[in-house]
């Protein structure tokens, strides 16, 4: 029986369908135009006052392209990356600005480097070595004073992180999660600064929601992401901005 890592997870024509149409046709989707996409906008608005321009953005492990596509309307030239040609077959119906290709980020080397690279989804489930050698490529890949934007999804004291505990403590297989802190201690241990974060999914995030609660779950979550702490333990996603020093 072959071993299911994080990369094999996500390669193959049936996920790549089902990912793109539970971000198409569910409250996934619905969730990142009402929630995530607005965050990442103002977000990138602070760390960029003047605009992206001029800026050469890399997204690593780019998937169906949602996130490719969003910042791809606002730079001068944006590059996909994914291990899966699938993923990436998605990812050129959403991102048509961006240009995508097959590639390892641990492999990963481009002659001229990047003002901007995201990473969403990414390093909550990679196995520990993944993520130490993709941090250590996107750190490699970005020019001095370059911006970083990646987040992880389902903090212990979540909703999703609580069930995914006890699912744990149960015995049975479920996703990790993890601290904000840690996160933070992860990014900053490879000479990154924190400068601008945001936190945000109070609500539990399901495919099965129904169309008529969508709405107003979106709106409480928008407004606790409001009025809570900017690093509130509940919200199971912290989506984080870190500059490499100059």
């Amino acid at each position: 029986m072959t071993d299911i890592t994080y990369r094999t997870s996500h390669l193959g024509s049936e996920k790549a369908s089902s990912y793109n149409d539970d971000y198409d046709n569910s409250f996934l989707g619905y969730f990142w135009n009402q929630v995530e996409k607005p965050l990442l906008l103002d977000l990138l608005a602070e760390v960029f006052p003047t605009g992206l321009s001029n800026a050469r953005h890399l997204d690593v492990a780019c998937g169906t392209g949602r996130v490719l596509g969003a910042i791809s309307e606002l730079t001068s030239e944006s590059h996909g990356v994914d291990i899966s040609p699938d993923m990436l077959h998605f990812a050129e119906l959403n991102a048509p600005k961006a240009q995508v290709r097959v590639a390892d980020i641990t492999d990963f080397r481009e002659v001229e480097a990047y003002d901007l690279v995201s990473a969403f989804r990414f390093f909550l489930n990679a196995e520990q070595p993944l993520r130490d050698a993709a941090l250590e490529s996107i750190v490699a890949a970005m020019k001095p004073g370059a911006v970083f934007v990646t987040n992880i999804h389902a903090s212990p004291a979540s909703v999703i992180g609580m069930f995914r505990r006890v699912s744990k403590a149960m015995g049975r297989v479920a996703d990790n999660t993890m601290r904000h802190e840690d996160f933070a201690d992860f990014l900053t241990s490879a000479g990154l600064e924190i400068v601008a974060s945001r936190t945000y999914g109070f609500v539990p995030l399901s495919t099965k929601i129904s169309p008529s609660l969508m709405s107003p779950l979106c709106s409480l979550d928008n407004k606790l992401t409001s009025v809570l702490p900017s690093r509130s333990k509940f919200a199971s996603d912290w989506l984080v901005a870190v500059r490499k020093p100059t």
